[in-house]
């Protein structure tokens, strides 16, 4: 994880974006708004954490082959639609084009050597 990783460990960080504030503050046994003073207090909103992570586990998922319907629901998204607008809107590209770009990538690696 980012500079993040001190406020939240690596599995409640996906808890976070998974399931939302409240499933963290159960976790951790302590109120939703101790965790926003936290995360305040650090100079990170609870937004931009849950964007940074959204971010990085669509990046790892879409090299690792991940069907879109299972990293839309792992990060949380109402709808598998509604994460293709969120690749879309944050990456600039479709997440067929970014899945081409991966395979173009080894591809490239594979034929260098």
């Amino acid at each position: 994880m980012s500079s993040d990783a001190g406020l939240l460990a690596e599995d409640d960080a996906l808890a976070l974006v998974a399931h939302g504030l409240r499933e963290v503050a159960l976790r951790k046994a302590v109120s939703e708004r101790t965790i926003r003073r936290r995360f305040d207090a650090a100079g990170t909103p609870v937004h931009v954490v849950v964007h940074r992570v959204r971010i990085g586990v669509t990046r790892s998922a879409l090299v690792a082959s991940v069907p879109t319907t299972v990293i839309a629901r792992w990060l949380g998204f109402t709808n598998p639609e509604a994460y293709r607008r969120f690749v879309r809107r944050e990456m600039g590209v479709s997440i067929r084009e970014m899945r081409a770009r991966v395979r173009e990538s080894a591809i490239f690696v594979v034929a260098r050597r």
